[in-house]
């Protein structure tokens, strides 16, 4: 593949990324010892959160104009932890576009 100016791989890329990776929780349920959520949690400053509905369909709308860009979950903590996990994918399978999910278990 051979690269563009200012590193994009192909005239699409300029207008949107190739693959948009989403946090959806900041949550895990394991303490794995290779991992650096074991750590981050006992910072003082931790708070737990899970993104929002609202955010989350403005994330895949967006997306649904760029078909070849992926979706990518799971980057900090574990999104089957959110309350609305099923709910949120299957939003976003309606809207046609690879999808990729991280998992602990």
């Amino acid at each position: 593949m051979q690269k563009t100016e200012y590193g994009f791989a192909s005239e699409k890329h300029r207008e949107f990324p190739p693959m948009v990776v989403v946090s959806m929780v900041n949550i895990c349920n394991l303490k794995c010892v290779h991992c650096h959520y074991t750590k981050f949690v006992e910072q003082p400053s931790y708070e737990s959160n899970m993104m929002n509905w609202e955010v989350w369909t403005k994330i895949c709308d967006e997306m649904a104009n760029y078909p070849w860009s992926i979706l990518n979950l799971g980057t900090d903590g574990e999104p089957l932890v959110h309350k609305k996990f099923i709910a949120m994918m299957r939003y976003a399978k309606g809207k046609n576009y690879y999808q990729r999910r991280s998992v602990t278990g």
